[in-house]
């Protein structure tokens, strides 16, 4: 399908460090491309073309240094960038864990409704005045039941719904952390450590989707 799915991918991931680059380069910080990964999956190129294209953007912006107030400098990128992606990531861990906890209803509503199908049947409950065609009815859907829920534990356990609220939990309390020590800063070095350390966070949750992702290609 010309590769779409890819070039969303990419697009994303070149989106990302871009984003991260802006606000480090108010700070003075030099415009360099994080570290890669070590594995990095590619069939056609050395280099990654998002490697490429980054390097080759950056190497065109200045890196400024803006004489700004530390206090307003660190409103500014709290407010901008770092509460933006807390955010994000809180969003997404209740996402995943709403999503989780109501396939697990399902789940259980199918495991009940199949328990109480076959009970029914087992005492032939129904049978002497329910019309035929109702009691044959329960019958296809205490068979149906079980393959019904056993096919929304596949779509949990496929998308991976709890293992991605605990990994997006992990991200919101460390960036939460991060935003501590930018907040109680003295001097620029001190923020600009803990701003490092939450841009190495988020690029590299990224560039872990992005890896996972490229792998685990959507199925059709």
């Amino acid at each position: 399908i010309k590769d779409w799915h890819r070039k969303w991918m990419d697009y994303r991931v070149i989106a990302e460090r871009l984003r991260a680059s802006i606000f480090l380069s108010i700070v003075g910080l030099e415009c360099k491309p994080s570290v890669s990964l070590p594995f990095n999956p590619s069939s056609y190129s050395s280099k990654e073309w998002t490697e490429i294209a980054f390097e080759y953007i950056t190497s065109l912006l200045p890196c400024l240094k803006f004489e700004i107030p530390l206090d307003t400098m660190k409103k500014f990128l709290l407010s901008s960038w770092v509460d933006d992606q807390i955010s994000f990531y809180w969003r997404a861990r209740n996402r995943n864990i709403w999503k989780y906890e109501i396939g697990e209803r399902i789940c259980g509503f199918f495991f009940l409704l199949t328990l109480a199908i076959a009970a029914m049947h087992a005492v032939r409950f129904g049978e002497p005045w329910l019309p035929v065609y109702i009691y044959n009815m329960t019958k296809a859907v205490g068979i149906i039941s079980p393959a019904a829920g056993a096919s929304v534990a596949g779509i949990i356990v496929y998308r991976e719904y709890l293992l991605n609220a605990e990994r997006y939990n992990h991200m919101e309390r460390n960036l939460r952390e991060a935003r501590k020590g930018i907040e109680r800063a003295r001097d620029m070095p001190m923020m600009i450590e803990n701003l490092e350390l939450a841009k190495d966070l988020m690029l590299g949750e990224h560039q872990d989707w992005y890896v996972v992702t490229r792998v685990e290609k959507p199925k059709i």
